[in-house]
C-alpha cells in the first residue's frame, strides 16, 4: 500500500501536492474515487458560480489565482469553458486522494458511487486513457479486480480505504452520483447552501443542471474530439449497469470484502440485491 506522499508523487501526484502549498482553511474538498461522478458534480458546482479546481490538473498560485489545464480531457469535460463570476471566496478542490494525504480543512464533500458501478467504469477509463505505471489495466475487469492498482491496493480494496478515510474524516458531508443522477437540482442543492454556505437562486441552479447534464457533456465533448475516432470520456454515467455484467465470479471479489459490503450498506448500495 501506498504509504508516503513520496509513493503518491512517484504514482503521478505531484502537482496534486505542490497545490497544497496553497490551499486555504474555507475551501472545500471535493473527493472521490475515480469514475465516481466528478465531471457531473464539478460541472454543476461551476455552472453555479464556484470556483472549481482539479488539484491534479490545476495550478494555484502564490496568490491564489488558477491556471486551468489546458490539456484536452480537461477541456472536453468541463462544461464551460470559464466559470461564471465567483459568488464566493471558498473554493472547490477535487482530489482522489484519501482523507490523510490533504491538507486539513473544515469541510469537504464526498461524493460517493455504488462500488459495483464505480469500478467498472474506472476500468473503462483506464483502458482508454491510463499514462502507464499503476494506470495500465489488463484486458479483462476480472484481471482488474485482482491486481493491484491506485494506492497499492486491489480496486475493491481502494474504494473501501479510500471510502472510510472521508467518512471518517470531520466535516463531510456525502453526496451521492445516483441522487444527483436522479434529481441533480434536488441533490446538489443543500451541497451549495449548507456546505459552501452560498446562495444561489433555484433558477441558476436549473440552468446548471442543464449545461451540465450528461446529454449536453456528451454533446460538447463530440464537438472537441479530434480525431472523432478518440474515445469519449463521457462513456455511459449511467445507474445499475453492473447489472450487465455480474456474476458469481466477479461477484466473489466485493463479497469477499467485508470493510466494503460494510461501508457500501450503511451508504445505501443493497448487495443483496438480484441483478434480475
Amino acid at each position: 500500500m501506498w504509504s508516503s506522499f513520496e509513493d503518491y508523487r512517484d504514482a503521478g501526484f505531484a502537482k496534486h501536492l505542490e497545490n497544497h502549498t496553497y490551499v486555504k482553511s474555507d475551501d472545500v474538498f471535493m473527493a472521490s474515487i475515480g469514475a465516481s461522478g466528478s465531471t457531473l458534480l464539478s460541472n454543476l458546482l461551476i455552472a453555479c458560480g464556484l470556483e472549481y479546481v482539479d488539484l491534479n490538473r490545476d495550478t494555484l498560485g502564490t496568490t491564489g489565482v488558477i491556471s486551468v489545464a489546458g490539456d484536452e480531457v480537461s477541456r472536453r469535460v468541463r462544461a464551460i469553458d470559464t466559470s461564471p463570476e465567483a459568488i464566493s471566496s471558498r473554493r472547490v478542490l477535487k482530489t482522489h486522494l484519501p482523507a490523510d494525504k490533504v491538507p486539513d480543512v473544515s469541510r469537504s464533500i464526498l461524493l460517493t458511487r455504488d462500488p459495483r458501478d464505480c469500478l467498472f467504469s474506472w476500468f473503462k477509463y483506464h483502458q482508454n486513457f491510463g499514462n502507464g505505471g499503476w494506470e495500465q489495466v489488463p484486458d479483462s475487469f476480472e484481471q482488474f479486480l485482482q491486481n493491484r492498482f491506485f494506492m497499492g491496493l486491489t480496486p475493491v480494496q481502494s474504494w473501501a480505504t479510500h471510502t472510510r478515510s472521508w467518512l471518517q474524516r470531520r466535516g463531510t458531508a456525502v453526496v451521492r452520483f445516483e441522487d444527483l443522477k436522479r434529481d441533480a437540482a434536488l441533490a446538489v442543492a443543500p451541497v451549495v447552501a449548507d456546505v459552501l454556505d452560498v446562495e444561489v437562486q433555484p433558477a441558476s441552479i436549473n440552468r446548471a443542471v442543464e449545461v451540465s447534464s450528461f446529454e449536453a457533456m456528451r454533446n460538447r465533448e463530440d464537438t472537441l474530439r479530434q480525431p472523432k475516432s478518440q474515445r469519449r470520456v463521457m462513456r455511459r454515467g449511467a445507474v445499475g449497469e453492473w447489472r450487465e455484467w455480474w456474476s458469481d465470479e466477479l461477484a466473489a471479489h466485493f463479497l469477499s470484502n467485508e470493510e466494503l459490503i460494510e461501508i457500501a450498506t450503511m451508504l445505501g448500495y443493497d448487495f443483496h440485491e438480484s441483478p434480475d
